[in-house]
């Protein structure tokens, strides 16, 4: 999760499924910013600490609850609800946080009992879901196009910088 927060944060665009969305890190600063301004949070755990997290990189949970569904669901509701102007164009970028957060819950599944479907344990019960999810995953990643330094377009991250986001 780190990986791929600090690869998908800098200024670089990204197309998924043919919808184009600008640099990850644009509409997080505005939800972000639009939570300060207003004084309260859209459901998520969103602070400056997210937001400017370079001189704590280290830390998992951070980049967990950036790239999660919470967010997702914020962005969305700031976008379609609210209709503010500053997140029109984040379906891309929803899209992707919430392949990341559903692709992070299966790899980080322990117990046989969660509450949400997907936190389950890997056993016979739920192999057939796990392996679609993990194949929309994989094509999600195979699928993100990226545009690099003098708008040359690359088909996969690890192209861009040298090594993968997942």
């Amino acid at each position: 999760m780190k990986e791929l927060r600090d690869s998908l944060w800098r200024d670089i665009s990204c197309t998924l499924h043919y919808i184009h969305y600008i640099p990850l890190h644009n509409y997080i600063t505005k939800l972000h910013e639009v939570q300060v301004s207003e004084g309260l949070r859209a459901g998520n755990k969103l602070t400056k600490r997210h937001v400017n997290f370079e001189k704590q990189k280290m830390k998992v949970y951070l980049a967990t609850q950036t790239l999660s569904t919470s967010v997702a669901d914020a962005i969305d509701a700031c976008r379609e609800d609210f209709e503010l102007p500053q997140l029109r164009g984040s379906e891309g970028t929803v899209e992707f946080i919430r392949k990341a957060d559903k692709t992070f819950d299966i790899l980080n599944s322990t117990s046989l009992r969660p509450r949400a479907p997907l936190k389950k344990a890997l056993c016979t019960g739920n192999i057939q879901n796990v392996r679609q999810e993990m194949a929309e995953a994989r094509d999600c990643i195979n699928g993100l196009q990226v545009k690099g330094p003098k708008d040359t377009v690359f088909n996969r991250l690890c192209q861009v910088f040298g090594k993968p986001g997942f």
